[in-house]
Parts: structure tokens; C-alpha cells; sequence
């Protein structure tokens, strides 16, 4: 059997998932009135999540969590599983892995993150930070501690190489 889309043998899915977190159609009122460009900004995003979700479907599970509010049209999301919630029923305990990616960086893909580590166990879930994006206030150096990063590579899978610098005071990090 081929998968259609890179012509090659499909995979049997990994008994881990993907959740795409807060991928809204609009984002809040009062975010949007400070920061004019950031549901464009969002879009844009999601539509590069979009492509990376090709590929991440001929090989994980893949859940959106976006607390009962619309989704964004960027994502296709109709052939996932959408939960209203991180403990939502429909996302299973027994998952290997839970990797949690989308929108922002250190705000939801966390809170989120400490939600499901509640129920399913602190080392098995972690934030995808290549595939997640950062709100336009935030730092990375004021990135909330606690969760395990990762980084997506397409010929490797989750890498917890993510390849950034872990000493904040240091000038020569990003």
C-alpha cells in the first residue's frame, strides 16, 4: 500500500499523538485589538502546521484541542479527532506519547501540557517547540519550565535535540 501524497509504503501509526492546541478561527478581542497583525499571523502559521500535519498523519495520532471554540480554516482538522478539552474521553490514556504543538508557546501548548501530564503521567507528555508559535509578547527567555521541548524533524521524528541554547544568561543565546 502507498500513501498517495509522498508515494511511499505506509506506516503503521506509532502508538503516540500529536495534538494541535488552540488553532482558533479568531482569536480574543482584546489580543487582536493590541496586536492588529495576529490573527494573520496566525493563519499563516497554521497553514505551515497544516502541511506539517500531512505528514505527521501517515504516522501518529492526531487530536485538536481548541476548548470548544471554532477551529481555524487554515487546518484541515475534519480527518483528526477534536476534543473540547485535555480530558476529554475521546483522547485514550494509552498513548506512548503525547506531543502537544499550535498556539502559544509557553501559554496553552503548557497549560495544556500540565493538564494532560495530570492524567496520563509527567514523562509522557512534552511540547513540540518547532511547531508551535510564540505570542508576540512573550520571550523565549521567559519560557515556563516543566515540560519536556521537542523538536519535529520529518526524516527523524521527535527529537529532544531542539537545538537552542538552555543558558539564558548567556549573551551569545538567542
Amino acid at each position: 500500500m502507498t500513501d498517495n501524497m509522498f508515494n511511499q509504503r505506509v506506516k503503521k501509526l506509532k502508538n503516540e499523538a500529536v495534538i494541535v492546541v488552540d488553532a482558533w478561527k479568531h482569536c480574543w478581542e482584546g489580543d487582536n485589538e493590541r496586536y492588529p497583525r495576529l490573527e494573520y499571523e496566525c493563519a499563516a502559521f497554521g497553514t505551515y502546521l497544516d502541511s506539517v500535519l500531512d505528514w505527521l498523519r501517515t504516522r501518529y495520532h492526531i487530536y485538536h484541542c481548541g476548548g470548544g471554540r471554532a477551529l481555524m480554516d487554515e487546518i484541515d482538522w475534519t480527518p483528526d479527532t477534536v476534543l473540547k478539552h485535555m480530558h476529554d474521553k475521546k483522547l485514550p490514556e494509552t498513548h506512548d506519547m503525547y506531543y502537544i504543538m499550535g498556539f502559544h508557546l509557553g501559554r496553552c501548548t503548557h497549560t495544556k501540557g500540565w493538564n494532560l501530564q495530570d492524567r496520563v503521567g509527567y514523562d509522557k507528555v512534552g511540547v513540540v517547540w518547532n511547531l508551535s508559535i510564540l505570542f508576540p509578547e512573550d520571550s523565549y527567555n521567559k519560557l515556563r519550565k516543566g515540560l519536556k521541548l521537542y523538536n519535529y524533524i520529518p526524516m527523524r521524528g521527535f527529537t529532544e535535540d531542539c537545538g537552542f541554547c538552555t543558558n539564558f544568561d548567556n549573551p551569545l543565546c538567542p
